[in-house]
């Protein structure tokens, strides 16, 4: 009798609970762990009948703490109750195996609808968390299939991003070809060959910009550019057009893999003018060559140290134009620049940073 009137009063007191709060994770709780605690009450202090169903309604109030509840409670309250039963089973059931007498019909009728009870609530419990399942399932593929439509719908768009990103780039780089061709022109009209000296220049400081766009139009990647194989084409674009037919090689070690468009260009065009420069006035006089180029990135940025082993009529610091580029492109990198001159040539060295 003590058993029903705690169970009843955990069921009122429950109820009243969620009425004023509606937190409904509690109350599981709540119920299970009381559900527990009044069925090892009773197989403990109830020695007159069995209690097979008592067991029952311990999977019953373990399933509600587990479903209801939170995860480490169900298990705690499985552990609790193995220690429950435990103590029942070693200390009072022997006792209560002896007290036990023959079931009454009134007795086997309580026990047997208790029985059906108990598995009727199990049955709607499962019979729940299933449909919970299939909504949860439900749910998460109507999720996943929109996923999977917005996922389209951006790909698209990127897509097409893409094709007009490389669209912008394409044309960018014929309209620089197209100044550079009107330049061309020009520079097979003019008789000085000063002046045909500083039309090339000018052709070759455009022709590095235009070589940046056509490299990102080729690519599906427009943030970052190679850097040993943009500079390797610089590189051999600039022999061709200087060199002739001397022999002077330029050894490039380059740590960084890649490098956006903003710092690509003033990057580009400082070895464009530095590379040109030791071509046009290192190696007037001698047959062959040394230019080394080394990039490595550093804590700030990246570093470029640039050498040559040309004899330098002039300051290598001193080459006019060509100079006052190098500073401004180590300006707009916001950089530093060193310079030592001697006998064996000369050597930058250029601290710098990526431009955000």
């Amino acid at each position: 009798m003590t058993s029903y009137l705690l169970t009843v009063g955990c069921v009122v007191l429950g109820m009243v609970y969620l009425y004023f709060t509606k937190r409904s994770k509690l109350v599981f709780m709540f119920y299970a762990f009381a559900g527990c605690f009044v069925t090892q009450l009773s197989c403990w202090t109830i020695p007159e009948t069995n209690h097979y169903v008592d067991f029952i309604w311990i999977i019953i109030c373990c399933f509600v703490g587990f479903w209801g509840g939170k995860q480490y409670f169900g298990l705690g309250l499985i552990f609790l109750n193995i220690i429950g039963l435990g103590y029942f089973v070693f200390y009072h059931y022997n006792e209560h195996i002896l007290i036990i007498q023959p079931a009454t019909q009134k007795q086997l009728i309580n026990f047997f609808i208790e029985i059906t009870l108990c598995l009727s609530i199990l049955a709607y419990l499962l019979y729940v968390y299933q449909k919970f399942q299939l909504v949860w399932e439900k749910a998460f593929d109507n999720s996943h299939q929109e996923l999977l439509k917005q996922h389209s719908t951006v790909q698209a768009k990127n897509d097409q991003n893409i094709i007009l990103l490389k669209e912008i780039h394409h044309r960018v780089k014929n309209n620089l070809q197209i100044i550079v061709s009107l330049l061309r022109l020009q520079k097979d009209e003019l008789e000085k060959s000063e002046s045909k000296s500083q039309f090339q220049e000018a052709i070759n400081r455009i022709q590095v910009m235009s070589s940046i766009h056509q490299k990102l139009y080729r690519q599906n990647d427009f943030e970052n550019i190679n850097i040993e194989n943009y500079l390797n084409e610089l590189i051999e674009d600039l022999k061709t057009a200087y060199s002739g037919h001397k022999a002077i090689d330029v050894e490039l070690n380059c740590c960084l893999k890649s490098m956006d468009l903003k710092t690509m260009v003033p990057a580009g065009l400082l070895l464009n003018e530095l590379i040109s420069n030791s071509f046009k006035y290192a190696f007037k006089e001698k047959e062959n060559g040394l230019i080394n180029i080394q990039i490595y990135k550093t804590e700030k940025g990246f570093n470029i140290e640039y050498s040559d082993n040309g004899e330098w009529k002039n300051s290598a610091n001193d080459v006019g134009f060509g100079m006052e580029l190098i500073e401004v492109f180590t300006d707009q990198l916001n950089g530093t620049k060193n310079f030592e001159s001697n006998d064996t040539g000369s050597h930058y060295t250029f601290e710098l940073t990526f431009i955000d």
